[in-house]
């Protein structure tokens, strides 16, 4: 027996044509290949919008960044330094220095009361006037 590829004629008469497939009919609109992000201009209220997520505002403290271990950035101490009865101190990446947690609130807070104090002493005083203050009183103070 001889072997006839299938695209030869004589198997087409015999078997039959193979059925023609049908046209395909155009879609009135075009199917996207691709998913687009909504623009605000398009609708006026999105009707899924989803949540914006909130920036870290800083990085975990030297100790958990040193261990590789999760910092949940606890004020003034993180839970891993605390359970580990340890300072926990924020690194400042910019001047590689380490700073205490709570320092900076207790700064601030320091300052305020200052600021309340010196206007009680002075009703006038405002910390905007205190460079021209301070100029004063060194000229003042190196006058003979």
């Amino acid at each position: 027996m001889t072997h006839i590829p299938a695209h030869h004629p004589d198997i087409a008469a015999v078997h039959g044509a193979p059925p023609a497939l049908p046209e395909p009919i155009p879609l009135a609109h075009p199917v996207p290949t691709r998913k687009r992000k909504a623009n605000i201009e398009d609708d006026a209220e999105p009707s899924n919008p989803e949540p914006t997520r909130l920036k870290r505002s800083h990085g975990p403290c030297a100790r958990c960044r040193s261990k590789k271990i999760k910092c949940d950035s606890m004020h003034p101490r993180c839970t891993a330094c605390q359970n580990a009865g340890t300072g926990c101190h924020q690194e400042d990446q910019h001047h590689q220095t380490l700073i205490r947690r709570g320092d900076t609130e207790a700064i601030e807070h320091k300052l305020a009361q200052s600021e309340l104090l010196l206007k009680r002493q002075f009703p006038d005083f405002s910390l905007d006037e205190l460079d021209t203050v301070t100029q004063g009183e060194v000229a003042r103070a190196t006058s003979p």
